[in-house]
C-alpha cells in the first residue's frame, strides 16, 4: 500500500458557488474507488462531501463540496483507496474570488473611491521638474556640508574644496594688480599673470566710476 503527497499550487474562494471552479485535477498510484475526506485550516481530517471520479487511467478529478471552502486558510484532502492513499495538498481557500482581476476586495480597486481619489491626490501633489530644480538650487549649502556633499565642495574651510582649488588657481597664476594711470592720465588696474608677467586685463577704473583719481606714486 502506498501514500502518495500532490501538490496542488490551487487557490479557491470561500464559498465558491461555481461547479466548475470547485474542480481538481490529480493522479492516483491504482484506479480505485476513493474516499475523500477534508483537513480545513490545519485542523484534523473529518468527513466530506467532496467526491473522486475517474477521468481516464489513474488521473481523476476531485469535485470539491462548497461546504469544504467555508474556512479561509490551508486546505488538504486525502483520498484513500483499498491499495493507496492520495493526500492533495498545497491548496488554499481565500476570502476574495481569485479570478476576479480586481480582487482582493477594495484595496485593489484602482477605479473607484476611496482608492482612485487617494491615487489622483498623490499624483497631483508630486512637484514638479521646475519645483524641484528650484528646491536643489535654493537650498542653503550650510545645510549640506558633510564629506562628498556640494555644500563641502564648495567650503573654503574644506580641505581639496572646489574653493581652495580656485584659490590656489588664483594666486598661481595672477602675481600682481596695480594700480596706475594710463597715457591719457586715468587711472587704471593693471592684472598681471605669475609665469610671463603678461597683462591678463587692464580695468578703466576712471570711466567705470570706480574712482575719479589716482595719484601714482
Amino acid at each position: 500500500m502506498a501514500t502518495l503527497f500532490r501538490q496542488i499550487p490551487l487557490t479557491l474562494a470561500q464559498d465558491e458557488a461555481t461547479a466548475g471552479k470547485r474542480l481538481i485535477l490529480f493522479e492516483v498510484g491504482t484506479h480505485e474507488a476513493q474516499t475523500v475526506t477534508v483537513s480545513k485550516g490545519g485542523g484534523a481530517f473529518g468527513a466530506s462531501d467532496s467526491a473522486a471520479s475517474q477521468v481516464e487511467g489513474t488521473l481523476y478529478q476531485l469535485a470539491v463540496d462548497a461546504d469544504d471552502l467555508d474556512t479561509v486558510g490551508a486546505l488538504a484532502f486525502k483520498c484513500a483507496g483499498e491499495t493507496d492513499t492520495t493526500y492533495l495538498l498545497g491548496l488554499r481557500v481565500v476570502a476574495h474570488d481569485p479570478y476576479a482581476l480586481a480582487e482582493p476586495g477594495a484595496q485593489m480597486d484602482l477605479v473607484d473611491a476611496p482608492n482612485a481619489t487617494a491615487i489622483e491626490a498623490i499624483i497631483y501633489d508630486l512637484p514638479s521638474a521646475a519645483q524641484i530644480t528650484d528646491a536643489v538650487f535654493d537650498e542653503a549649502l550650510a545645510g549640506h556640508t558633510a564629506a562628498g556633499t556640494l555644500g563641502a565642495a564648495l567650503d573654503p574651510a574644506t580641505a581639496n574644496s572646489l574653493a581652495q582649488r580656485l584659490t590656489i588657481l588664483f594666486h598661481r597664476f595672477l602675481t600682481s594688480a596695480v594700480a596706475t594711470k594710463d597715457v591719457d592720465g586715468n587711472a587704471e588696474l593693471v592684472i598681471r599673470d605669475a609665469v610671463g608677467g603678461s597683462v591678463l586685463r587692464t580695468v578703466d577704473l576712471t570711466r567705470s566710476g570706480l574712482v575719479t583719481s589716482l595719484e601714482v606714486q
